[in-house]
Parts: C-alpha cells; structure tokens; sequence
C-alpha cells in the first residue's frame, strides 16, 4: 500500500510542480523505476495499471475513487479522517506529527531519510510532493 501512496502523492507535483513534460517518473534507491505521474493528474504503477488521481486541491484518491489524505501547498499533511500527520517545510526538512525531523528532499530532488542514506529521486518534482510520497502512508 506505501507504494499506491507514493504513486498518489507524487502526482501532486504535477499540478503544483513547475515541470511542463507530460508525465514524470520517479525512481527508488537503487535507481528503479516505481511508476508515473501524467499531466491529468492520473497515477500509474511501474506496470503501466492506473492506481489513483488527484484532484487540484491536493486531495488524494485511490483507484476506487476514495479520498485518502490530502497535501495542502502549506506543506501539511492529512490522513483520511482530517488528521495532520506531519509537515514539510520549504527548505524540503520533514518532520512527523511528532515534530521529529524524519528526512529531507533536496533541491534536485534527491530523497534522505534521517540518516542521511539516498532513498529515492523524484526531481521535477515540487519537494513537498516528493517528501510526501516518500515519507506518509495514507494507508
């Protein structure tokens, strides 16, 4: 289920992100492929099957069309029930609802956890969206 959120989340960059290609794909810590994002705001996996959207406001949903969180531009995040379950701050720090600092996506969109240790890549990407897909589970 991390992944159908990593696909979710990540979709997001495409509606807040600057990037103008037609999909982008993000990649694991070894460097595979884990899926797509298109333009239209539809999530793909790494096998080509359509696993969710999101809407403009940055709500989430899964493939049967169910909200399960949401990103606001602010950098927090939400679970389903309207929960905030962590924060991304501007410079691409995250922290958990806790308030411990839990990685960082940098500038080029590299992704650390808090050790440091590269974890994936999502560059093109708005680093709030990358954080939140690499870091929440809405699930």
């Amino acid at each position: 289920m991390r992944r159908l959120l990593q696909l979710l989340a990540l979709s997001i960059a495409l509606l807040a992100g600057s990037a103008t290609a037609g999909a982008y794909t993000f990649y694991d810590r070894s460097g595979s492929e884990m899926g797509q994002i298109k333009s239209d705001g539809s999530i793909y996996s790494r096998s080509g099957s359509q696993v969710g959207r999101i809407a403009s406001d940055g709500s989430v949903y899964n493939r049967s069309g169910s909200q399960i969180g949401r990103i606001k531009s602010s950098g927090e995040v939400y679970d389903r029930g309207g929960s905030q379950i962590g924060t991304i701050k501007s410079n691409g720090d995250v922290y958990n609802r806790g308030g411990s600092q839990i990685g960082s996506v940098k500038s080029n969109g590299d992704v650390y956890d808090r050790s440091g240790r590269q974890i994936g890549s999502a560059r093109g990407v708005n680093a709030y969206y990358a954080a939140a897909l690499f870091f929440f589970d809405f699930f």
